[in-house]
């Protein structure tokens, strides 16, 4: 992604000892700054906010600005972080965001996607040829969730193209 694309957000199923790594590693790699995710973090373009695993993460909207809720409460799902929750609070902010699943097993975050389709946002879902595990997006599909279906490696030019959709827009 480039260094000025729109702040990113991501949950994913890590245990708790694994995400300040994850992202550290990330941000080792990338040339956006990646970061695990703290209450109260505002979000700001050029960067990607990592859930911390065993938590939930959601935004809010307070005095205009967007930011970082991490909880420890039961949000109805097994998963923490909650991909679901997640999407559902991206879903109840904004119309202008695009949102993504990738590999993995089960349908956590394949109804977070629909509501954020629903709501106006662009969804994408990663192609069953490019999945190790093609269930999340397998769900997200069958849900009717999905705008478009890429392979791994087109996703962010996807992701690219739409926000030069939206910026031209505005």
């Amino acid at each position: 992604m480039p260094d000025n694309s729109p702040p990113i957000v991501v949950a994913q199923h890590i245990p708790e000892q694994f995400s300040k790594a994850f992202a550290d590693r990330l941000n080792s790699m990338c040339g956006i700054y990646v970061k695990e995710a703290e209450q109260g973090d505002v979000l700001n373009p050029g960067v990607c906010y990592i859930a911390p695993g065993g938590k939930n993460m959601s935004l809010v909207e307070e005095d205009g600005e967007t930011s970082v809720h991490v909880t420890d409460a039961d949000v109805g799902s097994n998963h923490r972080p909650c991909i679901d929750f997640l999407f559902n609070s991206v879903a109840n902010l904004s119309k202008r965001a695009v949102g993504v699943i990738l590999t993995g097993m089960g349908s956590d975050g394949a109804r977070g996607l629909l509501a954020m389709r629903k709501s106006g946002c662009f969804t994408i879902g990663q192609s069953k040829e490019t999945c190790v595990v093609y269930g999340m997006p397998k769900v997200a599909n069958e849900l009717g969730a999905l705008d478009k279906v890429s392979d791994l490696e087109d996703i962010s030019k996807e992701i690219c193209e739409h926000i030069k959709i939206l910026m031209r827009a505005s």
